[in-house]
């Protein structure tokens, strides 16, 4: 099997998708319910947050790190609460 294409672009336009999925995620679950988090939804937001930091690969890729960086920046902007 051949891959036309960068790999490296790739990878990178697969987390941007992921990484949208994460901010749609969160105000999804937690837009109408500002300020007022229980232990429940602070648990779920740490778990969802853990999950994608420990399956991105950040081993010599600046550019990744920047996008996750700025994505959980946007996400701790929007909901405090949870970092």
């Amino acid at each position: 099997m051949f891959v036309h294409g960068d790999y490296n672009d790739i990878l990178e336009n697969s987390l941007e998708e992921e990484l949208n999925w994460l901010k749609e995620e969160f105000d999804f679950l937690f837009k109408f319910k500002k300020h007022n988090y229980s232990e429940k939804d602070i648990q779920i937001a740490n778990k969802i947050i853990d999950s994608i930091i420990k399956s991105v690969d950040l081993s010599d890729n600046n550019r990744i790190l920047d996008l996750l960086s700025d994505t959980l920046e946007a996400i701790a902007r929007e909901y405090p609460d949870f970092f």
